[in-house]
C-alpha cells in the first residue's frame, strides 16, 4: 500500500519553541511584507495569511515568567550597539591595511564586506529585528569560518563581546527568556498549530517557484530567508513552551 504524504513529511523545521516560533514567524511575515509591491501570489498569500493569524495567536498565550522592565531592554540594547560598533571600528581598521601588511588581509575584508557592508544600520532595529540581525552575523562568523581569522588578527576579544552582550540582549528582550508555560496545553496546541502553518507556506512558498514563470524562482528564494538563515534553539527545554515543536 502506497505510503500517504502530509505536509509535516515534507517540511523540517529547525528545533523551535515557543518564543523561537514566533520569532521565525515574525521575521517571514515581516519578510512577505517587503516582498509584496503589488501583492503576492494568492497561492502564497492565503498561506501567508494563515501563519500570521496563528502567530498572533501563539503571541497572545505566551507570557515571560519577568518581563524585563524597559530600562533593562534599554541597557542591554545600548551594551548591544556599543559591541557592534566596537567590532565594526577595529575590523574596519584592520580591513584598511595596506596590502601585504598584516596576514589573512583579504579574508578580513572579505567579512567586513558581509558584516557592515551596509555599516550599523542595523542597530538601530527594533529589538526582535535588531537581535535577529545580529544572530545572522554571528552565524556568518561561525559558518564562514572566520573565528580563526579573527583570532589571528587580535579581534577575539571583540568578538566575545558581541557574543557576551548578543546573548545578554536575547535574553532582555524576551526571546532567551524562559516562558510561563507549565505544561499549558494552550500553548502546546498554539504552538502546534503555528509550526503547521508554518510548514504549508514553506511549501506553497516553494513550490511557487517555476522556471517558466519570470520572476518565481527570486521570490520563493528571497521570502524563505529568514528560514535557511535561523539558527537551532538550545536543546533542554525548561517548559512547555521552551520543549521544541519539531526537528
Amino acid at each position: 500500500m502506497a505510503r500517504e504524504l502530509s505536509i509535516g513529511d515534507m517540511v523540517s523545521l529547525p528545533r523551535l519553541n515557543g518564543s523561537s516560533a514566533v520569532a521565525l514567524a515574525e521575521q517571514l511575515l515581516t519578510t512577505a511584507d517587503a516582498e509584496k509591491g503589488s501583492g503576492l501570489p494568492i497561492f502564497i498569500e492565503r498561506p501567508r495569511v494563515r501563519l500570521e493569524t496563528s502567530t498572533m495567536a501563539l503571541k497572545n498565550e505566551l507570557q515571560p515568567q519577568e518581563e524585563a522592565d524597559s530600562g533593562a531592554k534599554v541597557a542591554a540594547d545600548r551594551k548591544m550597539d556599543n559591541s557592534w560598533r566596537s567590532f565594526s571600528e577595529w575590523l574596519g581598521a584592520m580591513a584598511g591595511m595596506p596590502d601585504g601588511s598584516v596576514a589573512d588581509l583579504d579574508k578580513a575584508r572579505t567579512l567586513n564586506g558581509i558584516l557592515f557592508g551596509e555599516g550599523l544600520s542595523f542597530i538601530v532595529l527594533s529589538f526582535r529585528e535588531e537581535w535577529t540581525q545580529s544572530e545572522t552575523r554571528l552565524k556568518a562568523i561561525s559558518d564562514g569560518g572566520y573565528e580563526p581569522v579573527i583570532d589571528s588578527l587580535g579581534g577575539t576579544p571583540f568578538l566575545m563581546n558581541v557574543k557576551s552582550a548578543h546573548n545578554h540582549y536575547g535574553e532582555a528582550i524576551g526571546i532567551k527568556a524562559p516562558l510561563k508555560a507549565d505544561d499549558n496545553p494552550e500553548i502546546r496546541e498554539h504552538l502546534s498549530k503555528l509550526t503547521a502553518a508554518m510548514k504549508a507556506y514553506v511549501v506553497k512558498t516553494v513550490a511557487y517557484a517555476d522556471p517558466e514563470e519570470p520572476g518565481s524562482d527570486a521570490l520563493s528564494e528571497a521570502l524563505l530567508v529568514p528560514l535557511t538563515q535561523w539558527k537551532d534553539t538550545p536543546s533542554r527545554p525548561k517548559s512547555a513552551a521552551d520543549a521544541p515543536a519539531s526537528e
